[in-house]
C-alpha cells in the first residue's frame, strides 16, 4: 500500500483558492472549458493598403499578406421569365487606404429589350477591410466613376441618380455629410487630390454644358460654361485656382467680378 504524503499548508491554501475561483455552476464550468479559444481575424487596421489588380480589389497588410479580396466581375443567369445580370466594379484611393465597390443587379425580360428591375449599392471599405458605409442607388454618370476620392480617401464624392436628375453628395470616409446638391443631366464628378474642392459637369436639355466648382469648406460655387475648357482640361488647385489647361479662369480666394 502506497502512502500519499500530506500536502504542505501553503499548497493546500492555493488549491482552495483555485477551487473557489471556478464557476459555482458545474455546467458553466464545463462550457467554459469546452469553448474554443477566440482567434482574431486578420486585420490591417492602420496600415492596410488596397490595390486594384486585374479583376479584383486586394487588401494587403504591412507584411504583404492578403487580408481581403473582392472580385470585380460580371455574371448572367436566368431568373424566372427573364435574365438577371450582376456586375461589381470598384476602385481605390490614390494612397490605397480606402476602396469602393458598386454592385448592380439588373433584371431584364428574356430578349433584353425591357428593364424589369435594377438594384444598386455602393460600399466604402476601410483599411481593415471593414465596410464603413453604404449608399443605395448610387451609379456611375456617363463620363466618370460613381465615386471620386481625394488622394487620401478621407473625402468622397458620390453620384446618385433620382427622378429627373442626380444628387452629388460629398462626405467623409466614415459617411458624415460635407456638402450636397441636386443637378440635371450629370456627366461626371471629380474631387481635387486634397479633397477641398469638387467639380461636376452637367447639362440641361437644349442648353450648353456647365462645369461647376465648389469650395467644400464654405459651399461657395462657381459655374463656368464648358466651352471654356475646349482648349484645356479643367482643374482646381488646393488653394482654389480654377484652370483650363494653364489658363486661370477663377480664384476662390479673391473677389471675382
Amino acid at each position: 500500500m502506497t502512502t500519499v504524503p500530506p500536502l504542505p499548508g501553503g499548497l493546500i491554501l492555493a488549491v482552495c483558492l483555485l477551487c473557489a475561483s471556478r464557476p459555482a455552476n458545474a455546467a458553466e464550468a464545463v462550457a467554459d472549458e469546452a469553448r474554443p479559444p477566440v482567434t482574431a481575424a486578420p486585420s490591417a487596421e492602420g496600415d492596410g493598403r488596397w490595390s486594384k489588380q486585374g479583376s479584383s480589389l486586394v487588401l494587403y497588410d504591412s507584411s504583404g499578406t492578403i487580408v481581403t479580396e473582392i472580385p470585380l466581375a460580371s455574371s448572367e443567369e436566368t431568373a424566372g421569365p427573364g435574365t438577371r445580370v450582376a456586375r461589381t466594379t470598384g476602385g481605390t484611393s490614390a494612397d490605397g487606404r480606402f476602396a469602393w465597390t458598386l454592385e448592380k443587379r439588373t433584371t431584364w425580360n428574356s430578349p433584353k429589350t425591357k428593364l424589369i428591375k435594377e438594384d444598386r449599392l455602393l460600399r466604402y471599405h476601410g483599411t481593415s477591410g471593414r465596410e464603413l458605409w453604404t449608399q443605395p442607388g448610387a451609379d456611375a454618370p456617363p463620363h466618370s466613376d460613381p465615386a471620386s476620392l481625394s488622394r487620401s480617401g478621407e473625402t468622397v464624392a458620390v453620384a446618385i441618380p433620382n427622378d429627373g436628375g442626380w444628387t452629388v453628395s460629398v462626405r467623409t470616409f466614415v459617411g458624415t455629410p460635407v456638402w450636397e446638391t441636386a443637378t440635371k443631366g450629370l456627366s461626371s464628378i471629380f474631387l481635387n487630390p486634397e479633397g477641398t474642392y469638387a467639380l461636376f459637369r452637367w447639362t440641361e436639355l437644349d442648353k450648353s454644358a456647365t462645369h461647376s466648382f465648389v469650395e467644400l469648406a464654405t459651399g461657395a460655387r462657381k459655374d463656368i460654361p464648358s466651352d471654356e475648357f475646349v482648349l484645356g482640361s479643367a482643374s482646381v488647385t488646393a488653394d482654389g485656382k480654377v484652370f483650363s489647361g494653364t489658363r486661370l479662369l477663377h480664384d476662390f480666394k479673391k473677389k471675382n467680378p
